[in-house]
């Protein structure tokens, strides 16, 4: 058991007056954490920063293009209001085409629940009318927010959840997969990992230019 989990070093306390490290640190020096679960959160959260840079398992398929990214939706299809009913499959291929400009979208964790390496551990897509609504992992309550969910599917606080995911947590101009899977990565180099950190990191990715 860890005794002391380290906060995550950012640079100031603030992300774009969004006032989280206080709160979120101390609910995680407060959370009783196993080394399994911890390394579980690493291995997970590794994986959606890999899945946004396009590296790691990821590297033939490539970074996430900026214009099927967005922040404020779990998926949607032709624009952030229209949900026509539209299959999840159909959806899934639509989103992981790179070679089409279809209005297809998903935010960090909408990417991550069309990933079989995810769907394997739980996470999968969470759905109304066909419509991407949420999100289901193991052990969720349906009657919860969605972020509680992701939360506990990573092994991290709400806080922390809605620091990485959120996009009220980064500048309206900055919420791209670079940003986010930088983020992410910035957290898992903190000692809080250090434990189970086998691995060396990925570095910071670059904006596209």
């Amino acid at each position: 058991m860890l005794d002391e989990p380290t906060p995550c070093l950012l640079p100031s306390s603030t992300v774009h007056g969004l006032e989280w490290s206080k709160e979120a640190n101390a609910l995680e020096r407060q959370e009783l954490i196993s080394d399994e679960d911890l390394a579980e959160s690493f291995e997970r959260l590794l994986r959606v920063a890999e899945k946004l840079h396009g590296t790691g398992p990821y590297a033939d398929a490539g970074p996430i293009p900026h214009r099927k990214f967005d922040l404020s939706q779990w998926g949607t299809y032709r624009g952030r209001y229209e949900h026509p009913l539209l299959p999840v499959a159909q959806f899934i291929a639509r989103l992981n085409d790179a070679e089409t400009d279809c209005g297809t979208t998903a935010c960090a964790c909408g990417w991550a629940m069309t990933d079989p390496w995810f769907n394997e551990r739980g996470l999968t897509i969470r759905t109304y009318d066909r419509n991407i609504v949420g999100v289901i992992a193991p052990g969720a309550d349906l009657r919860e927010p969605s972020w509680l969910t992701i939360a506990k599917f990573f092994h991290i606080s709400d806080k922390r959840a809605e620091e990485l995911f959120q996009p009220e947590a980064y500048d309206p101009n900055e919420a791209t997969p670079t940003m986010v899977g930088n983020r992410i990565l910035t957290f898992l180099m903190s000692a809080r990992f250090d434990p189970v950190r086998k691995i060396a990191l990925p570095p910071l990715a670059k904006p596209p230019s």
